[in-house]
């Protein structure tokens, strides 16, 4: 069976409060590492007999679960995660990959980078239109909507992609969470080892 993996409310609640003041190559990035984080905690959960040197190593370079594209793999392998997941990851994986090693500024509504955020289906478990959101100009800016456009709603236009970025990777985020069986403690109760990510190897 199955151990509970546990994750400090704090350490959650201060990544959140970083997110609203991200910019989008840094939402990317933070949100990724949290991934790998996470994934990393279910690991240490599920193998966290023998030897600590030997357990270390498996993370090491050269070791199953070093860097992130292992460890999406083999919570897909080990059933932790479904095909429809197993697949938004990837395509996270492969924006942050994009986002990280581009010297321009970065833009969620770049042609490629628009295209895979339309292709996470995932939020659509949390959010019934996922998928269906489509934005019009209005008098005053830009509106959102789903359905019939609204009255005030003028010319059609394509969905912001940072609104597919800051509402559809946090759910991405809680899913797995979900799917990991990851429980939240508060911090005063914690005994574990959960600790802040430190970063992750682009992989």
């Amino acid at each position: 069976m199955s151990r509970k993996t546990q994750i400090s409310t704090e350490i959650l609640q201060r990544v959140q409060l970083a997110l609203e003041h991200e910019s989008p190559r840094g939402t990317i990035i933070l949100v990724l590492s949290w991934i790998d984080y996470m994934l990393e905690r279910k690991l240490a959960t599920e193998f966290g007999k023998g030897r600590a040197k030997i357990r270390k190593s498996l993370y090491d370079c050269g070791g199953p679960f070093h860097g992130l594209a292992s460890k999406i793999k083999v919570a897909y392998c080990a059933g932790w995660i479904d095909d429809e997941l197993f697949s938004d990851l990837k395509t996270l994986r492969d924006i942050r990959n994009s986002f990280a090693h581009q010297l321009e500024p970065c833009s969620p509504d770049a042609e490629e980078i628009r295209r895979q955020l339309e292709n996470v289906k995932t939020p659509g478990r949390l959010y019934s239109d996922w998928g269906q959101i489509k934005a019009a100009e209005v008098e005053n800016g830009v509106i959102l909507y789903s359905g019939e456009k609204p009255e005030e709603g003028q010319q059609e236009l394509r969905v912001p992609g940072l609104f597919a970025l800051k509402m559809g990777i946090p759910a991405v985020v809680g899913i797995l969470a979900d799917s990991l069986g990851i429980e939240l403690e508060s911090s005063g109760d914690e005994t574990s080892t959960s600790d802040e990510p430190k970063g992750q190897q682009k992989n």
